[in-house]
């Protein structure tokens, strides 16, 4: 079972992750079945983490559970040991550390977390620069840690266009963590050039 919080079709790189995982586990021989948790994390009303229990205490127990770090982050301990089955966590990046939060609801969020973390039994993160933050920040032990950086599909190689000049696409949600405002910075001294 994977489950993951709000709508699977959400435009963004982590719902990407997951979906191309469910579309991708039946050709590795693994049945993974998509188990949609409320929306609202990673901060919960009491409503939401009251309907996420009853969706979790029901799985059966012989059958592992991979969850959503949005949504595992999140949890209070109490919960997460009332999971009847084993619990692995897909972290693409610490809730704590997302850029702009308040500093109070950071700290809450790395306390959460950290205490989530250590309930799981395995972690897989999407870049091997979260694990080393799981290892050294959130006291995640790196035997129980697995990296799976997203890929890319096999493609022919780009030729270069036959202009002049030449165009730079980012990809990415428009969030301070990113970093388009050092892309800018950096392209500004080059506003001479001929690129768009």
């Amino acid at each position: 079972t994977f489950a993951v919080p709000g709508d699977l079709p959400t435009p963004t790189g982590g719902y990407a992750y997951a979906r191309r995982l469910l579309r991708e586990a039946p050709g590795l021989g693994v049945t993974l079945d998509h188990l949609e948790l409320p929306e609202g994390f990673p901060t919960p009303d009491a409503a939401t983490l009251g309907r996420t229990e009853e969706i979790l205490t029901a799985l059966p127990h012989d059958r592992p559970l991979l969850i959503d770090g949005l949504a595992y982050g999140a949890l209070p301990v109490g919960l997460i040991r009332a999971i009847p089955c084993a619990v692995v966590v897909l972290c693409h990046h610490p809730l704590a550390l997302e850029t702009g939060l308040d500093p109070a609801l950071a700290r809450h969020l790395a306390r959460a977390e950290t205490l989530a973390l250590a309930e799981a039994g395995h972690v897989i993160t999407t870049s091997h620069a979260t694990a080393e933050i799981l290892r050294h920040d959130f006291q995640v032990p790196g035997a129980r840690i697995t990296a799976a950086p997203p890929g890319t599909d096999p493609a022919p190689r780009a030729t270069g266009s036959d202009g002049p000049g030449c165009r730079i696409l980012s990809v990415g949600s428009i969030t301070p963590r990113k970093g388009h405002a050092r892309l800018i910075e950096a392209l500004a001294p080059l506003a001479g050039l001929a690129w768009t």
